[in-house]
């Protein structure tokens, strides 16, 4: 296993979140993309030679469980996960360590 970082980025198969993937590629990260749109996800990896630094993974940013699955996915390909960008989901307003997205909008 490579010591490279890792990031994850929702809704990143075009735009903003497809942008941000291409340059952390471009560093040395391994990066895992996720999105509602699976076409659009085969296209942007096969843009990109179905590099082995990427993942891609259907799921919904604003479903808690589809996060978390795409974390753990993240967790088993690449062993760790340095960088998390939300670049769409949901908002809580409490913080990281006490936080509960079940009470999200509570």
């Amino acid at each position: 296993m490579t010591d490279s970082p890792v990031a994850l980025i929702t809704v990143g198969g075009s735009g903003i979140g497809a942008a941000t993937a291409r340059q952390l590629l471009d560093r040395g990260y391994r990066v895992t993309v996720t999105g509602r749109g699976e076409e659009r996800l085969r296209t942007f990896a096969r843009e990109l030679d179905e590099l082995a630094d990427l993942l891609t993974l259907p799921g919904d940013a604003a479903d808690y469980e589809a996060v978390q699955a795409a974390v753990e996915s993240t967790l088993q390909r690449f062993g760790r996960l340095h960088v998390v960008v939300a670049n769409a989901g949901f908002a809580s307003f409490d913080t990281v360590d006490d936080g509960d997205p079940a009470l999200e909008g509570q």
